[in-house]
């Protein structure tokens, strides 16, 4: 279906895409207010693309390479290293069914990069010792 409405779009989309520019807004990040008021912060495309290529000069992703991704897209982290930088990569970009289900996407998936926070590790750790 994709296909399909992409041929009834494609000359929209690129007159679009001609007239974005860095400078433009791309998202808005509420925050939590945790260090003083919920705030939204406005985050321009140049943003973005500046951080997820920064990432890819760092640790570049290879065609072919799948990244599985489970952490929540409300948080700019995940947004960052999973869903733009795979859009920079060019990868395959895989959903986790759920934080729960993580351990048994990796089986399933078996994917060449994840990005984790510090508690999945401690989570991981947890059920190793268990298993010991």
């Amino acid at each position: 279906m994709g296909r399909h409405a992409l041929r009834q779009t494609e000359e929209e989309l690129h007159r679009r895409l001609g007239r974005l520019g860095t400078d433009d807004l791309a998202t808005i990040m509420y925050t939590s207010g945790t260090t003083g008021n919920p705030k939204g912060v406005m985050l321009t495309h140049g943003n973005l693309i500046s951080n997820a290529s920064a990432i890819h000069e760092l640790s570049p992703q290879r065609p072919g390479d799948c990244l599985l991704s489970w952490l929540p897209y409300s948080h700019i982290y995940a947004r960052t290293v999973d869903h733009y930088r795979s859009l920079v990569d060019g990868v395959v970009l895989c959903l986790a069914e759920s934080a729960e289900t993580v351990i048994q996407n990796l089986e399933d998936i078996q994917p060449t990069h994840m990005s984790c926070v510090p508690r999945f590790y401690e989570k991981v750790l947890a059920a190793v010792r268990r298993r010991q």
